[in-house]
């Protein structure tokens, strides 16, 4: 006896049809009447009486229709109770960024919680990962603030957690003739590019603002490839902007790329924060975020390398 014997036992008993049934879980008549009949010989009694066009339940067979509705019952039961206690001990958080630096800090922030919860990681356009947020198709995302503008998440209902502060560098070429600082003045004589693997203004206009009101004109674009992000700027055919600490770590020892200071310019700190929803009652988004209050040091002791 198995439950699709009970599960097929109770449709014939509610259609009092072996063709009704058959016809219900797409098979023949035959396998029906043949499935009823082995399950009577394993239990030794008749379930049915056969009539011409329709079958109805012998005494036993009302008492077996009890007795299978509720082992169905509790087997479901047991079921859903099993699924709800896995939950508890593992949930899901979908979590997104929107650069290879954020991804750094993303994945120092969940390794030591990949046991506990199922993460679900996206990287997307900054404004994108923001509404996701707002939308609650994320949990949380990494995003860059306080850097040529602030976004006042606050007042749309977000909260957030600092999880690392850093300063923007301006990435040229060993090639090009800069000395140890770059001006603002400077900038409008290369082309500058910024890397974005979706259509986004987010860093082009962070970046115009920090620079303060006396701007050059510039030319700004976004690039859909990291790795040609900085092809072109080792080349010298662009030059670009980056966390100084973070790129330190995310740069190859043979990049031929150059760091260097941006003089004069008004702002260039700024923030990586975890941004999610003040009502998302995600109990693994509250353990991510209480862990990241934990282990959040100093930025220099994690990351600080000469650049």
């Amino acid at each position: 006896m198995n439950l699709d014997q009970l599960k097929v036992f109770l449709t014939v008993s509610e259609l009092g049809s072996f063709q009704k049934a058959a016809q219900a879980n797409y098979v023949s008549q035959r396998a029906i009447s043949q499935q009823m009949k082995r399950l009577e010989d394993e239990l030794g009694v008749k379930l049915f009486i056969r009539g011409k066009n329709r079958v109805q339940l012998t005494s036993a067979g009302n008492f077996f229709k009890e007795r299978s509705q509720a082992i169905l019952r509790m087997v479901s039961d047991t079921s859903q109770n099993i699924m709800r206690f896995d939950q508890l001990e593992r949930h899901n958080l979908k979590i997104g960024y929107f650069s290879p630096f954020d991804a750094l800090l993303l994945k120092r922030l969940i390794f030591d919680l990949a046991n506990e919860i199922d993460f679900i990681v996206v990287e997307e356009g900054i404004e994108h990962v923001i509404t996701d947020v707002l939308m609650n198709d994320l949990d949380c995302a990494i995003v860059m603030d306080d850097y040529g503008f602030n976004q006042n998440f606050s007042a749309m209902g977000l909260g957030t957690q600092a999880l690392h502060t850093d300063r923007m560098v301006i990435g040229v070429s060993e090639r090009l003739p800069f000395s140890d600082t770059i001006t603002i003045d400077q900038l409008k004589n290369q082309p500058i590019i910024y890397y974005s693997n979706e259509e986004s203004t987010y860093l082009k206009k962070a970046f115009t603002a920090s620079l303060g009101t006396k701007l050059p004109s510039l030319s700004i674009q976004r690039v859909d490839s990291f790795e040609q992000m900085q092809m072109k700027v080792a080349l010298g055919q662009a030059l670009s902007f980056y966390p100084r600490q973070l790129i330190s770590i995310y740069d190859q020892p043979d990049s031929h790329i150059r760091y260097l200071p941006l003089k004069d310019a008004m702002h260039q700190e700024f923030s990586f924060n975890l941004l999610y929803r003040n009502d998302n009652l995600n109990p693994a988004l509250k353990q991510l975020i209480r862990h990241a209050q934990q282990s959040k040091k100093p930025t220099d002791e994690q990351f600080i390398k000469p650049v």
